[in-house]
């Protein structure tokens, strides 16, 4: 998983500007610094802002933290903007991407054998896509 974290994360950082403010990259690196030292991961975290009038923040694993701009626009503190980032950190920390993922394959292998089945041309296939009730 980290190194899908990672790799989506870099490419995002190719497609997306980065603010060049350092006074709002500071702000947003000291607050999830302050977040990121309470994690039990083994892991170096790397914080983007990204500009972007998007009201959004994201974690992934591998330890890539992304902030947009347009959430420092409606965060009133650093409370607030903590509060995101910390709930976004949690997510990984509980490896909610790893359930994901897997509900992902599965669906995607289930979906996979129900276009098998659903090629069917003999009776016994038509009878099994019949008691799935596709």
């Amino acid at each position: 998983m980290d190194k899908m974290g990672i790799a989506a994360y870099e490419d995002l950082k190719k497609k997306t500007p980065q603010s060049k403010n350092t006074k709002t990259n500071h702000y947003v690196r000291c607050i999830a610094s302050a977040i990121t030292r309470e994690v039990r991961l083994n892991t170096q975290w790397e914080v983007t802002v990204f500009q972007d009038k998007a009201v959004n923040a994201f974690a992934l694993p591998g330890g890539k933290i992304g902030v947009y701009t347009g959430l420092l626009d409606v965060t009133k503190n650093q409370h607030q903007l903590a509060t995101v980032i910390a709930h976004e950190v949690a997510h990984v920390t509980a490896e909610h991407a790893n359930a994901r993922v897997s509900a992902s394959y599965a669906t995607g292998a289930g979906l996979k054998l129900v276009e098998v089945i659903a090629g069917a041309t003999t009776p016994g296939k038509e009878r099994l896509v019949g008691l799935l009730g596709v």
